[in-house]
């Protein structure tokens, strides 16, 4: 299994700086998310089980599912109201505005 990917949300004001580059060497502009060193793409502001969160641009929910370490096989995903399919998960691209709710299955007797 692949180590989760490392995300960090600026806020470029935060940084300051003229031109296309700030003075930190982040770009300017609406909010981004870094992904690798000196990687950065734009983000979007997603609902995770009633938290918000701050996630790269056009992420999959399989991406999604990878990245908070969770097992695609005990869990449920609803985005929006509507349980995917877990065929779906690669396909379906989370957009600014939705709402993910994941649910875990706990076995015992």
């Amino acid at each position: 299994m692949a180590a989760p990917m490392l995300t960090v949300a600026v806020r470029p004001e935060a940084v300051g700086g003229f031109g296309p580059m700030g003075d930190a060497g982040l770009p300017n502009g609406p909010l981004v998310v870094k992904v690798r060193a000196g990687n950065y793409v734009p983000s979007v502001r997603v609902m995770v089980n009633g938290e918000p969160r701050e996630l790269p641009d056009s992420l999959s929910v399989a991406e999604l599912v990878v990245q908070l370490g969770l097992q695609e096989r005990r869990i449920a995903v609803e985005v929006n109201r509507e349980i995917l399919a877990r065929e779906r998960y690669a396909t379906c691209r989370l957009a600014a505005g939705d709402e993910v709710e994941i649910v875990h299955f706990v076995g015992g007797g």
